[in-house]
């Protein structure tokens, strides 16, 4: 996929959450990188591990939270009750 530029309408709640995920120091771009790619981690998870449906909507309910750049082991997810 070549380079594209992604335009999104920030709304006053959008711009509350990205000057949230920018409180670390990093800017918009990086921070939006990382939403997408955890968000996107969640799907293609919940695909591979066969929770929902191939392609279905995932709606991220719990998640594990660590320190940015601290390595852990992949535990996988574990399916809701």
């Amino acid at each position: 996929m070549s380079a594209r530029q992604l335009t999104v309408r920030l709304d006053a709640e959008m711009s509350a959450d990205l000057k949230t995920l920018m409180e670390p120091g990093i800017n918009q771009t990086e921070a939006v990188r990382r939403a997408l790619a955890t968000l996107a981690a969640a799907h293609r998870g919940a695909w591979m591990h066969g929770y929902v449906a191939d392609g279905a909507a995932v709606q991220v309910t719990a998640f594990r939270v660590i320190e940015h750049g601290t390595e852990v082991e992949s535990e996988g997810l574990e399916a809701a009750a």
